[in-house]
């Protein structure tokens, strides 16, 4: 979840700059410091019709003397990077049976929720009264849902960063 917050504020940081960038642009403060090419419109010069010249015979090419081909050792081919061997896809089953035999337990029990006394005025009104909330024992899992298992279960993938294995994200 870290990530995903840095994620998106590296995201919003880069947008507010080009954003910023393109407005300084259309006022004509500042030129584009962009790498891709821009087609600008020139106004069409006007054209002066030229005389037409008589063209020159072309000159004829040297020959040159034939040389004695000198035998080129045979290249020997590149050898070619071994693909890796792609994984069968697995089913939904079993893609939800590994993730729930790799969930740890957790044993419940009992805690105090809220501001306690000692925090005073240091707590939000909705962290008050501290009370008392009982968990019962249950299971959770070691990792992020990746993108694998949530299609397995929701049958799509919302996600932006595509991967098989990265955690699914753009859900709540």
């Amino acid at each position: 979840m870290k990530h995903v917050k840095l994620l998106l504020a590296l995201i919003v940081v880069l947008l507010a700059g080009l954003a910023a960038s393109e407005m300084a642009m259309a006022q004509g403060k500042k030129k584009s410091t962009s790498k891709i090419p821009v087609k600008t419109e020139k106004p069409a010069a006007k054209r002066t019709p030229q005389p037409k010249q008589e063209k020159k015979p072309a000159a004829k090419p040297r020959q040159e003397k034939k040389r004695e081909a000198k035998p080129q050792p045979k290249a020997e081919p590149k050898p070619q990077p071994k693909a890796e061997p792609k994984k069968p896809k697995r089913s939904a089953d079993e893609i939800i049976n590994a993730y729930v035999n790799s969930m740890v337990y957790v044993e419940g029990g009992t805690f105090t929720m809220g501001a306690t006394s000692e925090q005073g005025g240091d707590a939000y009104d909705a962290e008050k009264p501290a009370h008392s909330v009982t968990l019962s024992s249950y299971h959770i899992g070691q990792t992020e849902v990746t993108q694998e298992l949530w299609e397995a279960v929701m049958g799509s993938n919302p996600s932006s960063f595509k991967g098989s294995n990265r955690p699914v994200e753009c859900v709540s």
